[in-house]
């Protein structure tokens, strides 16, 4: 129990002291449970659940989890202490959903699986062909995917949003035995929360494939734009005669990718050359877009067939309550209006 309980604790920030005071006991007894020394009692054990955001069943496990084959979106901007705290708050939510699909086997995706893919690529334009037999496989068709979370779930990759916010982390894909993660940052608008999903998607999907000159995140970078906007539907509703400006608005709202990612398709599918492209993005630069682009913000995916079947598990009590609120971010005491639609007080904003 101690490793966990430590790991719980440092998933939060929080240090010895206010997570003691929060429980009830002293900095010394909580010190003494996390390295094996003495046992809680059970009413402290269920406070110091309580306070951590898991289930008594979580703390009271006796294996360490841990995440194999992390592959970040911008590793490098990342520090070592963010990078264990994302790992240790994602595996707490992983274990959660884990307990609960045991619960309610409803919750259970169907396997992840790959189509028959070429074993090794050499060139980035040969990655279009690949995002396409995944389509094909997943039977998506070539139209804009209206969530994509809710298409990685239903085909087996368990998707999660950090609960820890840290502005440098965008996502990750990672395996947990032998089920694939992937998971996005708090706060992130739609367009770049989609692409960040379709990305780490593409690490699982390029896995061992690539040849030593290609570079992995250029790599899912391309996949992320073909999986998201197959080349012969995206290239329909381009065209230069009049603004390509405007253009790219409009492919925006259609495709739910940001106009600079737009601008990157146009320019991998040869629809706008390299040099005209270069032309834009400093445009986009002077005029401000690279950090907020004109229209409307694009709407946050949510798991939203797993929050639905969460909550109304929790309504049948047949899920406990800080398992629930754990998967879905939100404060125990906030569930019940959940349920009740309470929209005064009802909030799945991540931010």
């Amino acid at each position: 129990m101690q490793n966990r309980l430590a790991q719980s604790r440092k998933s939060t920030g929080l240090s010895l002291r206010p997570l003691a005071d929060q429980v009830g006991v002293s900095a010394m007894a909580l010190s003494k449970y996390e390295r094996g020394l003495i046992t809680p009692s059970p009413p402290v054990l269920s406070r110091l659940a309580q306070a951590l955001g898991v289930s008594v069943n979580y703390l009271q496990g006796e294996n360490i989890p841990t995440l194999q084959g992390v592959e970040y979106r911008a590793a490098g901007r990342l520090t070592p202490i963010s990078k264990k705290r994302i790992h240790a708050s994602l595996i707490k939510q992983i274990e959660a959903r884990f307990e609960a699909e045991e619960l309610v086997p409803k919750l259970r995706p169907e396997p992840f699986t790959l189509p028959r893919l070429p074993k090794r690529v050499d060139s980035l334009e040969s990655i279009e062909p690949i995002a396409q037999s995944m389509r094909k496989h997943w039977h998506i068709g070539n139209s804009p995917i209206p969530n994509l979370t809710n298409v990685l779930e239903s085909h087996g990759v368990r998707t999660f949003i950090a609960p820890t916010q840290d502005e440098h982390f965008d996502g990750l894909s990672a395996h947990y035995g032998d089920t694939p993660i992937v998971a996005t940052g708090r706060g992130w608008p739609g367009d770049r929360q989609r692409f960040t999903l379709a990305h780490e998607l593409g690490h699982l999907v390029l896995e061992g494939r690539l040849a030593p000159q290609l570079d992995e995140e250029h790599a899912c970078h391309r996949f992320a734009g073909a999986f998201l906007a197959p080349a012969k539907s995206f290239a329909a509703g381009f065209s230069q005669t009049a603004s390509p400006a405007f253009s790219l608005y409009l492919l925006k709202h259609e495709w739910g990718l940001s106009m600079n990612a737009c601008l990157y398709r146009c320019s991998d599918l040869a629809l706008i050359s390299r040099r005209d492209a270069s032309r834009w993005w400093t445009k986009f630069r002077k005029r401000g877009w690279r950090q907020e682009e004109p229209g409307l913000a694009l709407a946050r995916e949510y798991p939203t067939r797993v929050w639905r079947i969460l909550v109304d598990a929790y309504a049948a009590n047949r899920l406990e309550s800080t398992l629930v609120a754990t998967l879905l971010n939100v404060p125990v005491d906030t569930l019940d209006s959940f349920v009740d639609l309470d929209v005064g007080t009802a909030n799945f904003e991540v931010d």
